[in-house]
């Protein structure tokens, strides 16, 4: 893992330092200190996300290297106390468009189908549940073990360790683990088709709650278009979040597509079209 994603893995151990020092400290730190840590935290950060993801898109050096330099602008822009709610919420929007990153950067120079991508995805979004499940037994674990040594021997440990402790399995385990299980040869992905509960969920709670949700905001793009109403409720992110369950819904279909589905077909992209026109 270390090999493959090298600079991944380093801002991965430097975050987790940093916050097991910050969560060590506590109060006793000195406030230009926790600024600048905290700043630090944010930055490196974005390189667990950044260089994984440059790393998909190319193996070539200069991706690196250019990742490295996207990162210092960011440290440059960003302001020293980040604890404001605009910086936290436009971080999180960045983290957010670089995991998306993940599914689409392997494709940008092979011609690959649908299905194969569906593959990818599917793999990628299992192996990252599967790494915060064993994250979350290995706590669960560990908690219960030291609920048994202070009932039994009057052991007992500090709060802010669990903290620690927490921070450690996610930081290291958690994005190695993830970051190991990433396929090296996307080609090789296995195909599967549904059995059982992936059908059911998809043809029968997926699709028919994607039709109630396009009754319920293309009724209210009626209403507001014959009363010409438009300032009176804010649809973005209802807009949005069709967007993102109407894409959903076609990719889960990906393994069960026919010649028969080509009016859902398009159906789905046409409701999405007219709807990011509106937007």
């Amino acid at each position: 893992i270390l090999k493959r994603f090298p600079l991944a893995i380093l801002s991965s151990f430097i975050v987790t330092v940093l916050l097991l020092i910050l969560i060590e400290v506590g109060n006793r730190a000195s406030s230009n200190f926790v600024l600048l840590a905290n700043k630090l935290v944010l930055v490196i950060s974005l390189g667990i996300f950044l260089f994984p993801a440059l790393n998909l898109l190319s193996k070539r050096v200069w991706f690196k290297l250019a990742g490295l330099g996207l990162l210092g602008l960011y440290y440059y822009y960003l302001p020293l106390n980040i604890l404001d709610s605009t910086v936290i919420a436009h971080h999180m929007l960045l983290v957010f468009a670089l995991c998306f990153m993940f599914l689409w950067a392997p494709f940008m120079d092979i011609k690959i189908s649908n299905q194969n991508i569906w593959e990818w995805t599917q793999t990628i979004v299992q192996n990252l549940l599967v790494s915060l499940l064993l994250s979350l037994t290995f706590f669960i674990i560990f908690y219960v073990t030291m609920y048994a040594l202070e009932k039994l021997f009057s052991i007992t440990l500090a709060t802010h360790h669990y903290t620690q402790f927490i921070v450690f399995l996610l930081g290291i385990f958690s994005v190695s683990y993830f970051l190991g299980k990433i396929p090296k040869y996307i080609m090789l992905v296995q195909k599967n088709k549904y059995e059982g509960l992936g059908l059911v969920f998809t043809k029968y709670i997926l699709t028919p709650s994607l039709l109630i949700y396009f009754m319920i905001i293309f009724s209210y793009i009626i209403k507001v278009l014959l009363e010409e109403s438009w300032q009176e409720v804010n649809i973005d992110l209802l807009a949005i979040g069709y967007t993102f369950f109407a894409i959903g819904t076609y990719m889960h279909w990906t393994p069960l597509w026919d010649d028969a589905n080509k009016k859902f077909r398009a159906f789905i992209w046409g409701s999405t079209f007219i709807l990011s026109i509106l937007l």
